[in-house]
């Protein structure tokens, strides 16, 4: 199989010829539906969460991402975000969720969804060096988020733009 390579929001290019990720100061673990959930039912995978937890500076989730770190038993007891979509999954790993954007418990980070991992990365990025170089990070990368709509959370959403949201999986 040949090596993939995928950004991971805490600037760290993550490698991967299969199950087995190299072991890494930073360790994030992105989202992405469906995909997410077979590696959370994955024993050997989730020891191998497990054992590379104990050796990060910060373990970091971003939208379902969570969800691995949930079935790894990371999450325990903590109130952390994920994608809403998936909130009751998180919480049948023991985890409290919350709506909020991006939530830090020591070095455990998990963001809601993909604009939320970019909030998490300049927070990171802050954590990692400091809040001068973070905020040239977010001046060089142009994030200055300006939505179209305001409907970026449940709360917001009204019922027919969350009815259609459910049809986008």
């Amino acid at each position: 199989m040949s090596k993939l390579r995928f950004p991971c929001p805490s600037g760290l290019w993550q490698r991967s010829s299969g199950r087995r990720p190299p072991r890494s100061r930073r360790r994030c673990r992105p989202g992405s539906g469906n995909g997410t959930r077979r590696p959370a039912d994955d024993p050997d995978f989730l020891d191998w969460v497990r054992r590379i937890h104990t050796g990060t500076r910060f373990t970091t989730s971003v939208c379902t991402g969570s969800l691995v770190l949930g079935a790894a038993g990371l999450l325990h007891g903590l109130t952390v975000t994920t994608h809403w979509e998936a909130a009751a999954e998180l919480e049948s790993y023991g985890a409290v969720y919350t709506a909020e954007r991006v939530i830090r418990h020591d070095r455990v980070i998990t963001s809601a969804g993909v604009t939320s991992g970019i909030d998490m990365a300049v927070r990171l990025a802050a954590l990692l060096t400091d809040e001068i170089t973070a905020q040239a990070i977010q001046l060089y990368t142009a994030y200055g988020p300006q939505p179209p709509f305001d409907t970026g959370s449940l709360r917001k959403a009204p019922p027919e733009v969350l009815k259609r949201a459910r049809t986008l999986r």
